[in-house]
This record gives structure tokens, sequence and C-alpha cells, in this order.
């Protein structure tokens, strides 16, 4: 990632703060990571699931806040 072979797959944004120790569960019908992340209004820490979507072998997802912008990335040992 740091000589440009990808992008953050899971980042901050305005809602969400710090999201990271995600887990990864495949399933039949899609993907899911699930992961925490702290609230930026409260500082609450909050448990949070996303569907990945996987286009062109890059895994995709949102993070609510993201004003649906899809954030693209690779996860190590995935790309």
């Amino acid at each position: 990632m740091l000589d440009g072979a990808g992008t953050a797959l899971l980042a901050g944004n305005h809602r969400w703060a710090g999201p990271g120790g995600q887990s990864l569960l495949p399933q039949k019908d899609g993907d899911i990571m699930v992961f925490h992340a702290y609230d930026a209004v409260t500082g609450r820490p909050s448990l949070r699931i996303s569907t990945i979507t996987w286009q062109g072998g890059r895994p995709h997802l949102t993070l609510e806040g993201d004003s649906g912008e899809v954030k693209r990335g690779c996860l190590a040992g995935l790309n």
C-alpha cells in the first residue's frame, strides 16, 4: 500500500472513528466484515457489520457516513 499498490479498505469518517480489529466472515450469500469503531459524536465503541462486495478481485465496502462513496482497497492476503 505504501508503494501505491492499494488503498485502505476501512478508514474513519465524520460518523465513525478508528475502525479496526476486523474479522472476515465468508458467507455463501456474500462475505461480511465485522469490526469495531468509535461513535464520533459520543465516543462510545460500537460493533459494526458491513457486506463486502468483490469487483475486479478487490474487496469493496461502505461505512455508514461515507456519503454513499464506496471505500476501495485490499486486505493483506486478499489482493
